[in-house]
């Protein structure tokens, strides 16, 4: 439930509900509670109101009012024996002073407390809305339908409109130029009021079917909104009012706001937060109140959109749904394609058992050809025509040409047509027609003969879902491998290796001197000459509309002569002016929005961040306050002094970084954004970043220490050395002997658990000591390497045998069970304190250097060495434990496979140490032959 939305000067969008405040960046939700901010205890907000001074000031149900500026909240003080109120409005006057309306009467903020009015017609009255008009005359509407004037807090005028003879019942209003007031009722009706020397009635209006008015807002067009309980409507500048018809924004509507980007927020009781974003396209579909129908084909026509969809004909002419011989007759058939031919005949390619290709003159007759007049098949995909009129009709069984509606001529497989699902049809400059095909490749046709393009020929697969002729030049571009592109010239298809897209390419048009390409997610506007030079030199806008639609596999879409492009979607028609298409380029502003230490959250002056010496987790969220298209933009990021190298990260995926143990000192965190249309960031913003250290880790501390330690070492050695040394060299070495016992006891354990990889504990922590001597690791360094490679799978023993020792394929459950096993371990090792880090190897061993390992996702110097060790050895024995080899085949095979993952899967250090090992010859291989 949403009582009231604002954007505060930083551009944070703030929801005031019954459940608390939340601050939105446009992907995350913060919940400012006390554990947030101790200045801020409330835990149901009613009202929020930005003052000209740019303070918000919130009012609660249950704590009065606190206001927010720069960052900090403040508790405004109310005397204690008005006893518990809620606020339902906040207003401020010529003069700046806020005025708050209350279930208990009206006051207003002196010196941060808020104070009741002495006019007992003020103080004590529940005013359900106020306002200020330009000669400073306070307005109220209350609880009992009296609208009251005051003038310097006294009551000048009232008048209760429910007692006319007409009965109104008033609960808001909004101020006009001239002192004029719109007034809006429970009813349809709003009543335009002015003062006088007495409140009067000076115009009357009505909204349509928008009852019970509860908030006005006037936008940056000058259009006056009106919410309502049962949805929206606006007023222009000359006082039509329009209803608003097709949005989602249908019930309890309390008010609303446009933020900085143009786009609407609508707070809703019932529906919650609504937003309304600006955007390229426009829903066709909604004037005609249609809702997720899955188009496969526009086209312009007489007029009218035609739309071809899964459930039949639709038609819209000038923003009206249109029922016509052609809707009534197909209006539950499945329609594939729309075109028009030279003459203005449509032709409709119906995917049906009954009508095949159907021409419609524009006279309105209809003409069905089907397979009784020689169609290979009634499931008809696509329409084109020839240069020299014939129309050519490709099915699901060949290809049919049609001359005066009659067919003269069929390609199916007996005549090389061997794949005769025709997905796609274009005729070249010379007058050679390509067949796409669902699998076959492309098929040429030039005087009957039958020639094939596939994957020999350059082709990235045999699904041609489009290929079009560019009609400026001899070039065919071909869609039919993800999300490039290819062309065919000359009798040859290459590669366009500088182009790609953002899901799967469908279609392919072109507009004048543009190409537009249409992929799964979005409209690409180039030229043939840029696409051909390689470039990524085109612009981008993102066809999801709060993903709820995308572009029709294999759907035929329409531009008209005003450059309007229409496009086919899986749930509605989109459009698109070409001519002028809307581009978010207002500046973008990108900012760190909270930060967790240890999972304790700060979202305040974080220009500055410093760590706790204890602290071994700091978290760091952003954002880019932009709310069109926000999961589509993205941040790139570097913390210098841990990194030397930045990494840029879609928000679809997250929107913040976590850093584990980092070392005490200072560090810089620098983020930059972009938004879906290639804008960045106002600046570069640098965030200071400082870990303590603990005061004996100092220098000074450090050099006290040891010179202490020199000292009492000294002392005991002279003391004690004939007594005591030996003995304790012996205890040192049972206990050695001891945990070297137990732990290879429990690495037995663990390999008899899993009988096809026996020994591989054993063998992993013998390689991993050796990279940890090559690398010049102490005795003790190299020990502890030894022992906890042994332990790396001890989580195994958690893994069910059932799944463990399973013998076929995987499920994706089991994997995921087996997947588990770091943190198992790791559980199971992180009370052991012998030997420091131990679980490290177990918990991170599948960590990959480039981020995409499991269970954690760490990358680079994220992931302890020890466990980038154990990865490097456990990788070997992995290749060269499962196979049959020879020694020299095999790990001339294995040394370059290990080259090949430096740097994704493997640290490169970490992997050209164990690669000179390798070549030193130092690891002897026992040949399996």
């Amino acid at each position: 439930s949403v009582n009231g939305v604002v954007q505060t000067e930083d551009e944070y969008i703030w929801i005031a509900t019954y459940a608390g405040l939340f601050r939105f960046d446009g992907k995350n939700f913060l919940h400012i509670t006390k554990e947030v901010d101790e200045d801020f205890t409330t835990k149901s907000i009613r009202e929020l109101y930005i003052a000209e001074d740019n303070t918000m000031y919130m009012g609660s149900n249950d704590n009065g009012v606190y206001a927010y500026k720069d960052g900090d909240f403040t508790a405004i003080q109310h005397p204690d024996e008005v006893g518990s109120f809620t606020v339902r409005d906040i207003a401020e006057d010529n003069n700046g002073e806020i005025y708050v309306a209350t279930t208990k009467g009206l006051g207003k903020i002196v010196d941060g407390t808020l104070v009741f009015l002495k006019d007992k017609n003020l103080g004590n009255t529940f005013f359900l809305e106020i306002d200020f008009d330009e000669s400073n005359y306070l307005w109220g509407v209350s609880v009992d339908y009296t609208i009251m004037v005051a003038h310097e807090d006294n009551v000048i005028d009232s008048t209760n409109l429910s007692e006319n003879e007409t009965p109104l019942f008033p609960n808001s209003l909004v101020f006009l130029e001239d002192n004029r007031v719109l007034v809006g009722t429970t009813l349809n009706t709003i009543i335009e009021l002015k003062y006088r020397d007495e409140i009067t009635i000076t115009e009357t209006y009505t909204t349509s079917n928008i009852v019970d008015i509860t908030d006005f807002f006037t936008d940056k067009d000058g259009n006056i909104w009106v919410t309502a309980n049962n949805g929206v409507g606006y007023f222009t500048p000359s006082m039509n009012f329009v209803e608003v018809n097709g949005l989602n924004v249908t019930s309890s509507i309390e008010n609303m706001i446009q933020d900085h980007e143009g786009n609407f927020w609508f707070a809703s009781s019932r529906q919650g937060l609504l937003i309304v974003a600006r955007s390229p396209f426009y829903n066709e579909m909604v004037a005609i109140d249609e809702k997720d129908v899955s188009v496969n084909a526009t086209l312009w026509w007489n007029d009218s959109l035609y739309i071809g969809t899964e459930e039949g004909l639709k038609v819209i002419k000038n923003g009206a749904s249109v029922h016509n011989e052609l809707t009534n007759r197909f209006g539950a058939v499945r329609i594939r394609s729309l075109f028009s031919d030279e003459n203005n005949n449509l032709w409709i390619s119906t995917y049906s058992d009954n009508y095949g290709v159907v021409k419609v003159t524009p006279d309105m007759e209809i003409k069905n050809i089907t397979t009784e007049e020689g169609l290979t098949s009634n499931k008809v995909r696509s329409v084109m025509e020839k240069s020299n009129g014939e129309i050519w009709v490709g099915t699901s069984y060949g290809v049919n040409v049609i001359v005066d509606d009659v067919v003269v001529k069929t390609y199916i497989q007996e005549d090389g047509l061997l794949n005769p699902v025709v997905l796609s049809m274009s005729e070249s400059s010379q007058g050679t027609i390509y067949i796409g095909s669902d699998g076959g490749g492309i098929y040429e046709i030039e005087e009957d003969t039958i020639k094939n393009y596939n994957e020999k020929d350059g082709l990235l697969g045999g699904v041609v879902l489009r290929i079009t002729q560019d009609p400026h030049s001899n070039i065919a571009f071909i869609a039919n491998a993800g999300n490039t592109l290819s062309f065919l010239e000359n009798n040859t298809i290459q590669q366009l290796e500088g182009f790609e897209t953002e899901g799967n390419i469908f279609d392919i048009l072109f507009y004048e001197e543009s190409m537009i390409i249409l992929s799964a997610r979005g409209v690409y506007i180039t030229t043939v000459d840029r696409i051909m030079a390689d470039t990524t030199d085109y612009e981008f806008y993102n066809i999801v509309i709060n993903d709820i639609s995308q572009i029709t596999a294999n759907s035929w879409n329409e531009i008209d002569e005003y450059g309007k492009l229409y496009i086919a979607c899986n749930s509605t028609t989109l459009s698109i002016n070409l001519e002028d298409p809307f581009i978010n380029t207002y500046p973008l502003q990108t900012i760190i929005t909270y930060i967790e230490i240890d999972n304790k959250k700060y979202y305040k002056n974080l220009d500055t961040i410093v760590i706790p010496a204890g602290a071994e987790r700091l978290t760091i969220h952003f954002a880019n306050l932009s709310y069109i298209n926000n999961p589509a933009s993205t941040i790139t990021f570097q913390l210098k002094g841990f990194s030397d190298k930045s990494h840029c990260i879609s928000l679809k995926e997250d929107s913040y970084i976590s850093y584990t143990n980092l070392p005490g000192g200072n560090y810089t965190f620098t983020l930059v954004g972009e938004n879906v249309y290639g804008v960045k960031s106002v600046s570069d913003d640098i965030i200071k970043v400082s870990k303590l250290t603990y005061w004996y880790k100092t220098y000074l501390a450090r050099s006290i220490f040891i010179i202490a330690g020199i000292s009492i070492v000294t002392y005991a050695i002279f003391s004690y050395y004939n007594l005591r040394i030996k003995e304790e060299i012996k205890k040192k070495e049972e206990y050695k002997s001891i945990t070297r016992q137990a732990i290879t006891a429990i690495a037995n354990t663990i390999d008899a658990k899993d009988t096809y990889t026996n020994g591989h504990s054993m063998r992993v922590a013998k390689y991993s000591a050796m990279i940890g001597t090559r690398m010049k690791y102490t005795i003790e360094q190299v020990e502890k390497i030894y022992y906890t490679a042994l332990l790396h799978d001890i989580g195994k023993l958690g893994i069910p045998d059932a799944i463990l020792k399973k013998q076929s394929k995987l499920s994706q459950e089991e994997f995921e069970v087996i997947q588990s096993h770091p943190e198992i371990g790791a559980t199971i090792l992180k009370d052991i304190t012998m030997i420091k880090d131990i679980a490290f190897g177990a918990k991170f061993h599948h960590e990959r250097y480039d981020g995409r390992g499991y269970p954690y996702h760490l990358q680079g110097e994220e992931i302890p060495m020890i466990a980038r060790v154990i990865c490097v050895a456990d990788a070997f024995d992995a290749m060269t434990s499962k196979r049959a080899y020879s020694i020299d085949g095999t790990l001339g095979w294995v040394i370059e496979e290990m080259k090949k993952c430096a740097g994704n899967q493997f640290d490169p250090d970490v992997v050209k140490v164990f690669i000179e090992i390798l070549e030193n010859k130092e690891i002897i291989l026992e040949d399996s032959k």
